[in-house]
């Protein structure tokens, strides 16, 4: 990254000053004199402005040329005698960087006493060190004396956005922020090319595919399938015949069994007495004679030259009739899916193949227009008898012979892969924000996929269809009912469009990515998904904007709802499917560092967090040596008295009778903090930029509460001492817990110090009081870091995708790396079996 010229940040160097009036007591030789007071001046509407104290309509501006900001305030209560003599200076502090501020005194004197006071204003230019880590800068204002003895102090903070320009102080918690992104690549949807195995989160939808259930889709198959016309060609006559005598029913042979045969017998019969009477006439004729010639020529058309049976004729069939009555798949063999670029922006798209194995169509098959015949060619006119149609159910035997049940048509894969069978193309599924749950994905059908079918086959062998003079007829009459078999197909699997099985499940996968729902402490998490977009390659990206709203609105009714903001500089999305290490991965998931100020601002306003009257209890205070009372439980309150007090520090050898609470409260609200232009000595190695967490003014006062006095008049509440603390953690972390069920980042403080300085004492003895700070700072750090580290404990996690395995095929996100750029906080990982 490269660093920012001073010219440059000088447009970034944003002020959100929070001023403190500051006192401290003079020593004990000193006691007499009034006390000095010093405020660091507010700059107007928090801009970075103040007045030159020479001429006070003059604007002076921060100094981009010496990174140099103008700096005034005002001070009172100092001794004029002293004063003239020049032994007091405001020395102004901002890191390393000390000036000696020029003081001019205003008109007028003020008697304290009997010593006569001036107040006044003072101004300097003051350096402010650059840091790319940490944008809060103290400047700490202080009256000295002449022994170099601090007086009163005041310490003011801005905000310096000379790093990152973007930033936005006192940015309405109500506003929209964009909190949360996720991608989920092509591998982690499942489609790898020319790998043959299930990955990413195909498996956990084959598991639950065909939706409900395999019962379900064929019992839907069935009933479409019996909505197909049944088969029945008037117009093609087969005329397929077979020998009675080749026929195993006997009764086709039967004349009392069997009209037809019996019909066709008597004709025969009638032409064999025909043929016996002209025979005889025909015998009585000279041989070879002309008579005798013309005599024979009438004998061949009566045909029978014997008494007629069984064997001189045959059964012929002229129709084959089918009707579908199922259609059923033996199982799902395999489901891909994909990611293909979106029709529309900000919408994704997700191919699915889905392959199924064994559908079975089956088809009863009858023979109709039966008819018995004189199988002899040349017996003309043929001897022929018709069995109506009608008569075959009268017959059970002939029913049952003209009936071919379970006729089969089987396709031993139907498929949506482009080119299966000479068809196929897959679904496209668009991916978009539920309208009635904006939080969440919605998954609806945008275009149907046709199925193909792959080695198809028929299988007539049921019967008499499978006898070879019909089998052929037969096999064509099942073949017709490819079509719409493949048509009803297409439709029961699409049949709930655009809410299709399909699209359910993919909906209830990826419903895991909603993020808001989640019970956070004192503040509601309000998400809506608001950009998808998809890329070959990439993946597929969800963005989600995000509010806060307190859950309780009586909290601090007169506290501001402003947090800091800096907004994404891009989108946590790799266009790649690569990590910032050039590995690929499953799954991205991210946060940026908006939404963390928003959880911090909220949950910052909580009395319970960190507005409140802090009791150290005795144990705390054990380290300080004050001893716990004899049957005194060592986990409750302390009391604060002189006893307990002087012991914590000597200083308050001097509070006499007065009994003191503690009260803290955040004057500046916690905050995280990514620079965007971070140097190469910052830069974390295969992470990026260091994530900054702390506060920069957290105050610690010792007071005395309003009391009666001994003549029961009111005695107000009076301050002890006063300090203003900080802390920061410049490489603040957030995991994923190891347990997939967790459902919030774990956050993690690595090294951090408070430091405290007073700013207001009213206790007798010292100005400075270097152990007391040290110990309040030892005091606060043991109570209050856990807790801001806990306010940072309810950041949603990936839900890792159906963790529990209630699919049968459980699947985990496992964190690989971690990206910090950006404002963005981002893991890459994989999924995998738990």
């Amino acid at each position: 990254m490269i660093r920012r010229s001073p010219a440059s940040r000088a447009a970034g160097l944003a002020l959100a000053v929070v001023a403190g009036a500051t006192m401290l007591a003079p020593r004990a030789e000193a006691a007499a004199l009034p006390r000095p007071q010093i405020n660091v001046g507010k700059p107007a509407n928090l801009a970075p402005l103040y007045y030159d104290l020479a001429s006070s309509n003059v604007t002076l501006e921060y100094d981009a040329a010496t990174e140099s900001l103008p700096v005034a305030g005002s001070f009172s209560g100092l001794p004029k005698r002293l004063f003239d003599a020049n032994v007091f200076q405001v020395v102004l502090t901002s890191g390393f960087n000390q000036v000696v501020a020029p003081m001019i005194a205003l008109p007028g004197v003020t008697t304290i006493g009997r010593v006569e006071t001036v107040h006044g204003l003072f101004y300097a230019m003051v350096p402010i060190p650059f840091d790319d880590i940490w944008p809060l800068r103290p400047i700490v204002a202080e009256i000295w004396d002449g022994r170099r003895r601090v007086l009163a102090r005041s310490i003011v903070h801005i905000h310096d956005f000379r790093g990152n320009p973007e930033a936005v102080v006192d940015f309405p918690v109500e506003e929209t922020v964009r909190g949360f992104t996720a991608q989920v690549t092509d591998p982690g949807i499942g489609y790898v090319p020319a790998v043959a195995e299930f990955r990413g989160l195909e498996p956990t939808v084959f598991d639950t595919l065909p939706f409900p259930s395999l019962t379900d889709l064929n019992d839907r198959l069935t009933n479409r399938a019996q909505d197909i016309a049944d088969y029945d060609d008037d117009a093609n006559l087969l005329g397929n015949c077979i020998d009675l005598d080749d026929l195993a029913e006997s009764n086709f042979s039967d004349p009392l069994a069997f009209p037809a045969y019996a019909s066709a017998l008597v004709e025969a019969e009638l032409r064999h007495q025909a043929y016996e009477a002209q025979k005889l006439i025909c015998d009585a004729l000279p041989p070879l004679t002309l008579p005798w010639v013309s005599c024979q020529a009438t004998l061949l058309p009566l045909c029978p030259k014997n008494p007629p049976s069984a064997s001189d004729f045959e059964l012929c069939v002229d129709q084959v009739e089918g009707e579908a009555v199922s259609l059923s798949v033996e199982g799902l063999d395999d489901l891909s899916l994909r990611i293909r670029v979106p029709d529309v922006s900000d919408t994704g798209r997700i191919d699915a193949d889905v392959t199924l194995v064994g559908l079975r169509g089956a088809v009863t098959g009858r023979l109709r227009s039966l008819f018995v015949r004189w199988k002899d060619p040349l017996c003309l006119p043929g001897i022929r008898a018709d069995l109506d149609d009608a008569a075959i159910p009268e017959r059970a035997w002939l029913d049952e012979w003209a009936t071919c049940e379970d006729l089969e048509l089987r396709n031993e894969i139907a498929s949506t892969v482009l080119g299966a069978g000479g068809a196929g193309a897959p679904g496209h599924y668009v991916v978009d924000a539920d309208p009635a749950d904006v939080e969440r994905p919605l998954v609806q059908l945008g275009t149907e996929g046709d199925f193909g079918f792959e080695l198809p086959s028929v299988d007539a062998a049921r019967g008499t269809c499978g006898e070879t003079f019909v089998r052929e007829d037969v096999e064509a009459m099942i073949r017709t009912f490819r079509a719409p078999m493949q048509l009803r197909l297409q439709n029961t699997w699409y049949r709930e469009s655009p809410d299709t099985p399909e699209a359910l499940v993919l909906t209830k996968l990826l419903s895991p990515l909603e993020p808001g729902g989640l019970p956070i402490t004192d503040a509601d998490i309000v998400t809506e998904l608001a950009v998808n977009h998809s890329q070959v390659g990439a993946g597929l990206g969800f963005k989600w904007d995000t509010t806060l709203d307190s859950s309780r609105p009586d909290l601090l009714p007169n506290r501001k709802p402003v947090s800091l903001y800096v907004p994404p500089r891009s989108p946590a999305y790799s266009e790649y499917g690569v990590d910032h290490l050039e590995n690929g991965f499953d799954f991205a998931y991210s946060i940026t560092t908006g939404l963390l100020d928003k959880v911090l601002n909220v949950r910052a306003a909580s009395p319970d967090t960190l507005h409140m009257i802090y009791a150290p209890t005795w144990a705390e205070l054990a380290p300080f040596g004050v001893r716990t009372p004899a049957g005194v439980d060592p986990e409750s309150a302390a009391v604060l008295d002189r006893r307990t007090l002087a012991r914590f520090d000597r200083a308050f050898g001097s509070i006499g009778r007065a009994v003191l609470q503690i009260r803290v409260r955040p004057v500046i609200d916690p905050i995280v903090w990514m620079t965007a232009d971070v140097q190469p000595l910052d830069e974390i190695p295969d992470v990026g930029a260091p994530l900054a967490y702390g506060i920069a003014r957290f105050e610690v006062e010792f007071f005395e509460a309003a009391h009666a006095g001994p003549k029961g008049e009111l005695v107000p509440e009076k301050t002890w001492v006063r300090l203003l603390g900080s802390f920061v953690d410049r490489d603040f972390r957030l995991r994923i817990d190891a347990d997939p069920a967790a459902l919030y980042l774990v956050p993690d403080l690595d090294a951090h110090a408070w430091g405290f300085g007073i700013v207001e004492n009213a206790l007798r003895g010292a100005f400075d009081l270097p152990d007391l700070e040290a110990k309040v700072s030892r005091l606060i750090d043991t109570r209050f870091t856990p807790v801001f580290e806990q306010m940072l404990s309810e950041i949603p996690a990936p839900k890792f995708f159906d963790a529990a395995g209630e699919s049968g095929e459980a699947r985990e996100f496992a964190p690989r790396s971690r990206e910090q750029r950006n404002q963005n906080v981002i893991w890459y990982g994989n999924f995998r079996r738990p």
